[in-house]
């Protein structure tokens, strides 16, 4: 009789294969997750190593010096890599957009929009892009917007717009003042105290409602040195001399005038004030001419003469340049006014000679080993 064989235990070849297939696409699934999470990590920390790199760019371009550096330096920028950065895995580059309307009658503001990009593992380009609105604003001036209103040193004369002359008196139970331009004998003008507008003329006992805006400055004397320095424009050593002042529309010997301005003496210079009439819709444009000072030089570059005058014209931005700047705002003082709407004060001029004889002497710059009076000096009369 034949022994049953005994029963047989273990695992087949197909079995053991099927096993590692199974386990195998197990481990491929988990590998693809770990490849995944370590590339969207590395993906995270690009991004934002990106918007730090954007958000320190922008903080750069807020910290502006300066107006003049607002206006020259805050301009558009070609894609740059970060020079010294090579951050996760990859190089940045930064790029600036600014859009300005250019008009410098307008709000000072520009639209600054900052990208930085980048290429991925994957060998794909992805970018991170910050935007927003940089004011054109002095940054002395930035901590004002903490200043209770209408308090403290700030407070305006008697409660009252700030263009207002301090000579001029409040009128009883009114919202307006009245001022006697110095020259003019008889003539008061009304201003209202809300706006600063000049609202009423009155000759004698004939008063007429007017809408003018008021210019005024001084016009400062530095004729008694041969070749004016920084420091004579901050503190003019000259004797006052005979003045006049007058608005004009426009740079040439044809232009008609618009007001002639009341002069007087105040602070050791001669105080001009104008009621010039608004001539368009948009307000009025013009120059202001000072005459009856002596005999103006006939060209900028040439004219060496020291028995002739040059009339500067001073202006709060300080950095001095070989020539006048373009599009300079109308409270600037600028070399011709346009569409003035407001009222404008300091507006103010420095009288100098034309030349030692030998050399032109330029307006003075600003000295900058002093605090700022009045800044910088650019031409103004001549014209050319």
């Amino acid at each position: 009789m034949r022994r049953a064989h005994a029963a047989q235990s273990g695992i087949s070849l197909v079995e053991a294969l099927v096993a590692l297939a199974v386990m195998g696409f197990g481990t491929l699934a988990v590998l693809g997750a770990q490849s995944t999470l370590r590339q969207n990590g590395d993906g995270a920390r690009q991004r934002s190593e990106a918007v730090r790199m954007a958000q320190e760019t922008m903080e750069v371009h807020r910290a502006f010096r300066d107006v003049q550096a607002w206006r020259d330096e805050l301009i558009n920028t070609a894609p740059t890599a970060v020079t010294g950065l090579s951050a996760a895995n990859t190089t940045y580059a930064v790029r600036t957009d600014v859009e300005w309307s250019g008009d410098e009658n307008a709000p000072r503001r520009k639209s600054v929009r900052v990208s930085v990009s980048w290429q991925d593992r994957a060998g794909v380009t992805q970018t991170v892009a910050l935007q927003s609105a940089i004011q054109g604003v002095p940054p002395a001036l930035a901590g004002t917007l903490a200043l209770p209103r209408d308090s403290g040193p700030v407070r305006t004369p008697r409660q009252r717009h700030f263009a207002i002359p301090r000579q001029a008196v409040l009128v009883p139970n009114t919202t307006t003042s009245r001022f006697s331009p110095p020259g003019m004998t008889g003539v008061t003008w009304t201003f209202s105290n809300l706006s600063g507008t000049i609202s009423e003329i009155c000759i004698d006992a004939v008063c007429t409602a007017v809408d003018r805006r008021l210019l005024s400055g001084y016009v400062r004397f530095a004729t008694t040195v041969a070749a004016p320095q920084p420091a004579d424009a901050e503190v003019p050593p000259g004797a006052l001399l005979p003045a006049a002042v007058q608005v004009m529309s426009a740079l040439t010997n044809a232009a008609v005038v618009l007001e002639t301005c009341a002069v007087g003496d105040e602070l050791g210079a001669r105080a001009f004030f104008c009621a010039v009439p608004l001539t368009t819709a948009t307000g009025w444009s013009g120059v202001v001419r000072v005459s009856n000072v002596g005999t103006i030089a006939d060209n900028l570059a040439t004219d060496m003469d020291a028995t002739k005058l040059r009339v500067c014209r001073y202006t709060p931005i300080r950095d001095s340049q070989p020539v006048v700047p373009a599009g300079i705002r109308n409270e600037q003082t600028p070399l011709a006014y346009v569409n003035v709407r407001t009222a404008l004060t300091n507006q103010n001029f420095l009288v100098i000679k034309a030349g030692t004889g030998a050399a032109v002497n330029t307006c003075p710059a600003d000295d900058a080993n002093t605090v700022l009076v009045n800044g910088s000096t650019w031409h103004h009369q001549p014209y050319q």
